[in-house]
């Protein structure tokens, strides 16, 4: 018998595999979850209050002004309007400087943290 090739002892049988294999199978399923539970509690935590009222508000909206009504097309003429009036006629800002700005209001420190 040569060095290289294992003993009998110390080849595992096929039961020895197969409860390995159920063993790991077991500890990945548990690592997905716990991997699902903190996306999960990382995107509630991203929701800013901000967020979450203007999807409150888009719920009502869309409670008293339903898509394709007169109302709707009308209360969105108006929002334009009143926008426009509060930009004073300025374009709107692409997302990346809307996103940036958001992010520099939110972790600018205050005078308190300085």
């Amino acid at each position: 018998m040569s060095l290289d090739e294992p003993s009998s002892s110390e080849l595992t049988s096929n039961d020895q595999l197969r409860a390995e294999n159920e063993r790991l199978r077991l500890q990945l399923a548990e690592v997905q979850r716990e991997v699902y539970e903190w996306r999960v509690h990382v995107q509630e935590i991203a929701e800013s209050r901000a967020v979450i009222v203007a999807r409150l508000m888009a719920e009502v909206f869309a409670k008293v002004a339903p898509a394709g009504t007169k109302r709707r097309h009308w209360s969105g003429k108006l929002t334009e309007g009143l926008l426009w009036i509060r930009r004073r006629g300025q374009p709107v800002p692409p997302y990346s400087t809307r996103r940036y700005r958001q992010y520099y209001a939110h972790t600018r420190p205050s005078d308190g943290q300085l």
